[in-house]
């Protein structure tokens, strides 16, 4: 890794151009031999060893041989390397000897470049033992970052053994809170089941304070139950046992037990935790095209509109959405009066405002869209004449459309992933036939591949990358809707079945969010739809998500992960969820 900024070829040049000046005395006793002006340059450690007030020392003795007390061999090397070259060797092993040098030395650049190093290793297991070797050197702006994503990653976190390796204080600490990304609450308890059996005899103490972390009252009936009968830890803890026998009674009251057991019900088993991420519903046929602005909360299962956000300019049925930078693009789309959309707009998370971007080559109704670095594809669809094979490519350096070449096959009402930096072209409807084949777009060579077909055809179909494979859901065969689904794995080629949709639908929208594909709205065959349900690639499931505002198909949905003002877009009223006999939709506003 490189040190940020210039000044390194010139310390470089003076190393190699002039022998060793200094020597330093390691800890254990051991020598290097050294430049004194990179190093003075780049450690005020050394500074103050070299020079006084900016004044060389008199007595030369001490200036040709210092001492580095604490600190080992390797430790001064990687500091000696790294004030010679601008860039030092870090690894998981070593990167708390190369920061307690730093530390020690006060090499700040190097401190810098071991917190950048900190950061990109911040995926997976390794970042508990990170967190915590930043409450040694008192980084609390890493601590903060590291500790965010534990939050966000926690679930992933559960797979390795470092996470059962926590203290009782860590642990409690990341279940009890709020921001804790997890969705089903139920299956927290049999992570907390795993960590007490790590260590059965010092730990089974905590049991009954663990299962306080658990928002109980956001879990079914019928899973308080399976928890009773299928955990043993709980059914033996007298404690753990009459705590969820009176949750379940209670449920059905929707009145917590607090009066029952004082404070031994925590408030906040009966609110959500906070969200990591919100999903945008925008637009949509709602008996016409709409501008319909209507915010879905994965956290609290619930949708709420924002009509004071919505794009009065504009409204829109059969487009798509796009995230870069903090804007959502929308692209293409249909008006209404035969009127097919060129023109795109933005909406700016940060401003809440609406506004134009150049508008498409040609009109995009039913078109697929795709973000490739920083990028935006529009791919086929219908100009109110032909179904299309083209393409286009946003570039918002220059705010200019350009055209790519075209697909194999015209495609309007399909859908596109994306897959290691390729776009892949789904389904789709060419004007005669719906389509079952799948074409590969490499934008470094600007052509496209036929890749296998579907098992069956597809149009107004949706399609979602996640962890490496597609998944495309859904859509018409040109006499039915279907519920059938099915996933791609480009390293083999192939296609796979998976558990069918509980709603069969075409023209739906679909995101992913925290490893699960979420369905929004869509065509029944018989009307519009408002149901929405959620699919884990972990258990092959779909499970019921509460419906939306409004019936309506032709919508289009984007994940938004957190940004500033997330709040201001989760569901305001979650205090009283769990009081709520409906899950009604809320019309709010913000400021």
């Amino acid at each position: 890794m490189v040190i940020p900024g210039g000044g390194v070829e010139c310390l470089e040049t003076c190393v190699a151009n002039s022998s060793p000046d200094t020597v330093l005395v390691c800890d254990d006793g051991s020598k290097i031999k050294a430049h004194r002006l990179p190093l003075a340059a780049t450690s005020a450690y050394f500074r103050v060893a070299f020079f006084e007030f900016g004044k060389v020392r008199n007595n030369e003795s001490i200036r040709k041989q210092v001492r580095v007390p604490m600190l080992k061999m390797e430790q001064v090397e990687a500091a000696v390397t790294f004030a010679n070259k601008g860039e030092v060797e870090l690894s998981l092993r070593n990167i708390q000897d190369v920061l307690e040098a730093a530390d020690f030395l006060g090499m700040e650049s190097l401190v810098q470049v071991c917190h950048k190093f900190m950061k990109e290793k911040s995926n997976g297991p390794n970042v508990l033992d990170l967190w915590r070797l930043c409450d040694k050197y008192l980084m609390n702006g890493m601590r903060d970052h590291l500790y965010h994503r534990i939050m966000e990653d926690f679930c992933k976190l559960t797979e390795s053994d470092d996470l059962y390796e926590t203290s009782f204080e860590e642990f409690h600490t990341f279940l009890n809170d709020d921001c804790l990304n997890v969705r089903d609450e139920d299956k927290l308890w049999s992570i907390c089941e795993r960590w007490i059996r790590h260590d059965f005899e010092t730990r089974h103490s905590h049991i009954f304070e663990l299962l306080q972390t658990i928002r109980v009252y956001l879990i079914d009936e019928a899973a308080v139950r399976d928890l009773l009968s299928s955990s043993s830890l709980l059914s033996g803890h007298d404690r753990c046992k009459f705590y969820l026998m009176r949750v379940h009674s209670s449920m059905n009251t929707r009145t917590p037990f607090l009066h029952d057991l004082g404070e031994e019900l925590p408030v906040k088993s009966t609110i959500p935790r906070e969200p990591h991420g919100v999903i945008l519903i925008l637009g949509g046929w709602l008996q016409a095209p709409s501008n319909l602005f209507e915010v879905y909360d994965p956290s609290a299962d619930r949708h709420t509109t924002f009509p004071q956000l919505a794009d009065t300019n504009e409204l829109r049925a059969y487009h798509k959405m796009a995230l870069v930078n903090n804007e959502i693009y929308v692209i293409g789309g249909f008006h209404g009066d035969n009127h097919y959309h060129k023109n795109c707009r933005k909406f700016s998370l940060s401003t809440r405002t609406w506004s134009h971007v150049t508008p498409m080559n040609v009109e995009r109704c039913y078109v697929s869209v795709a973000v490739v670095d920083g990028k935006i594809y529009a791919i086929g669809g219908y100009n109110g004449r032909f179904r299309l094979n083209t393409a286009e490519v946003l570039n918002l350096e220059t705010n200019q459309w350009s055209l790519i070449r075209p697909m194999e096959y015209q495609r309007s009402d399909a859908a596109c992933a994306v897959v290691n930096g390729k776009i892949y072209a789904i389904g789709g409807f060419t004007g005669t036939m719906c389509n079952r084949t799948v074409e590969c777009y490499d934008p470094a060579s600007n052509s496209w591949t036929l890749v296998s077909s579907m098992s069956t055809v597809r149009s107004g179909v949706s399609a979602v990358a996640l962890d490496g494979k597609i998944y495309a859901l859904g859509g018409s065969s040109g006499s039915s809707r279907l519920s059938s689904c099915e996933v791609y794995d480009p390293a083999t080629d192939k296609w796979s079945p998976i558990a069918p949709m509980l709603t069969a639908r075409s023209n739906f929208a679909t995101v992913v969010c925290a490893s699960y594909i979420y369905v929004f709205g869509g065509y029944t065959g018989q009307a519009t739809t408002k149901f929405c349900e959620c699919y884990s690639p972990a258990t092959n499931e779909w499970f019921v998500l509460t419906d939306m505002t409004h019936p309506r198909s032709a919508l289009a949905a984007i994940f938004i992960p957190c940004f500033d003002g997330i709040r201001e877009l989760s569901y305001p009223n979650r205090k009283q969820i769990f009081l709520e006999a409906q899950r009604p939709p809320v019309v709010t506003e913000v400021d």
